[in-house]
């Protein structure tokens, strides 16, 4: 075994590719170095560090104690001192590291790291300027910025590029989540979440995200999907005490209405105002939209019909034209005839009742008028 690694060392020194020194200490500590400047704590020095391999000028110059480091390229490594388990694959890769079980792979990635562990960095300048632990950057400028935040992963050039501070992102998609410094957020597509800035605990997925979102989903793009099909919901029981209906605005903004004194203000009687839903038409119709419209019909009114009456009561498409009607109100406006009929009916109901009990009084006073007769006859 002696003889082995003094063969190997001797083959290092005078290889034409080699330009670094080796002496009997790379073949006790398991180091091999091929380069100016390589290994050159402990190739001259006699550090402790062991089974480290440098490959390229001033590859792993520094390390003196450090174990299990791979550096491969111009400086890969250089500053490494004590840091283990590190691999530098690349020109600058982890030139400033100190940390250990560290992964770079491109010309700079994890370049300024310093006390960083656990990270893995593929692709040019990724993670360039990281100094935390537990990130994975794939791509180009991948989370390059990124200096305290740890456990974020970024997949695609540009990934989580402005990101410093932020913790456990998931961004997959070149652009995804490049402006946002916050933590807890999801961006799955090309861009997707790239307007965000500081938001915390969104989803973005297919969808550019808006400035201010915190606790947002987005799914698809406006201008882009125009049909969604959702499983799992469609002949699925919920609770009937709190279950309620879901709509949507013209944003795309899925959520309930609320008619809480808490969510409400300029509260006041709907009045006269109703009125104008009896003059609504109801119709059957068939939807050209639905491929089963002439199996069955719909019940409804025509949005156009109800613009003329009550316009308030209309919603627009994106061009102005009427598309469809705002059922839960016309109920409320119904509800507010029907209560007022229900009073008339009520008072009607009072007056008949006050006519009965008069009525009833004057028959009994003609019964007593009726037998005073009689006695005086007698």
């Amino acid at each position: 075994m002696k003889i082995h690694h003094l063969l190997l060392a001797a083959f290092l020194t005078t290889s034409p590719l080699a330009h670094g020194r080796c002496n009997d200490q790379c073949g006790t500590n398991y180091n091999t170095y091929q380069g100016t400047n390589a290994l050159e704590a402990i190739m001259t020095h006699n550090g402790a560090g062991y089974s480290n391999t440098a490959t390229g000028e001033d590859a792993l110059m520094s390390d003196s104690e450090g174990f299990h480091n791979t550096a491969t390229g111009h400086r890969a490594l250089a500053s490494n001192t004590t840091g283990d388990c590190n691999n530098a694959f690349g020109a600058y890769a982890l030139e400033n590291n100190n940390g250990a079980g560290n992964n770079a792979l491109g010309d700079s990635a994890l370049r300024f790291n310093v006390k960083g562990t656990n990270n893995t960095a593929l692709g040019s300048m990724s993670l360039a300027y990281n100094n935390a632990d537990h990130n994975t950057a794939v791509g180009w400028n991948t989370l390059f910025y990124n200096i305290t935040g740890s456990q974020n992963t970024a997949v695609g050039a540009n990934a989580l590029y402005s990101n410093s501070a932020g913790t456990s992102n998931l961004a997959v998609g070149s652009g995804a989540l490049y402006n946002n410094t916050g933590s807890n957020n999801i961006a799955v597509g090309i861009e997707a979440g790239v307007k965000l800035t500081r938001g915390n605990y969104n989803i973005e997925i297919g969808n550019e995200g808006a400035t201010n979102d915190s606790n947002v989903i987005r799914i698809g793009s406006h201008s882009r999907q125009t049909t969604a099909y959702i499983q799992g919901i469609y002949g699925v029981s919920v609770d009937s005490l709190t279950a309620t209906g879901v709509i949507i605005d013209s944003s795309g903004r899925l959520g309930i209405l609320s008619s809480s004194a808490s969510n409400t203000e300029q509260v006041k009687p709907i009045g006269a105002g109703s009125k104008r839903v009896l003059a609504l038409e109801p119709v059957t119709y068939h939807d050209k939209a639905d491929p089963n419209s002439s199996k069955v019909a719909q019940f409804g009114l025509i949005a156009e019909q109800v613009e003329k009456v009550a316009p308030e009561l209309v919603i627009h498409e994106e061009q102005g034209k009427p598309f469809s009607v705002r059922y839960e109100a016309v109920n409320a406006m119904l509800l507010n005839e029907f209560l007022k009929e229900h009073r008339k009916v009520d008072q009607l109901s009072e007056a008949l009742a006050q006519q009965q009990k008069e009525i009833d009084a004057l028959k009994t006073d003609q019964r007593k008028q009726s037998a005073q007769f009689r006695k005086l006859n007698r």
